[in-house]
């Protein structure tokens, strides 16, 4: 399976609306979740370069992309998020 940029795209602004819509419901939560999942795909990429580095693999390039974004997105809401409410 290869994802086109297209695809990465939209995958990511899914993302944003997500974390965006579960920090808008409740900012608690919000912020909860966005950490925690944002640290755990962090970590998770973390593992899997260092893994590729040692040993090569046949795991694919949009894996990769895919999991950065993953990692990208919460704390994007949060940094956003965070500017909102001190502009309030």
């Amino acid at each position: 399976m290869k994802l086109s940029r297209r695809n990465l795209q939209e995958i990511t602004l899914g993302q944003l609306i997500f974390y965006l819509g579960i920090y808008l419901w409740d900012s608690h939560i919000g912020v909860l979740l966005c950490t925690i999942l944002g640290t755990i795909a962090l970590f998770i990429a973390i593992i899997s370069h260092i893994v590729e580095w040692v040993e090569r693999s046949k795991v694919p390039r949009w894996y990769f992309y895919f999991i950065w974004i993953s990692t990208a997105c919460p704390y994007l809401i949060l940094i956003f998020m965070r500017l909102i409410d001190q502009t309030l």
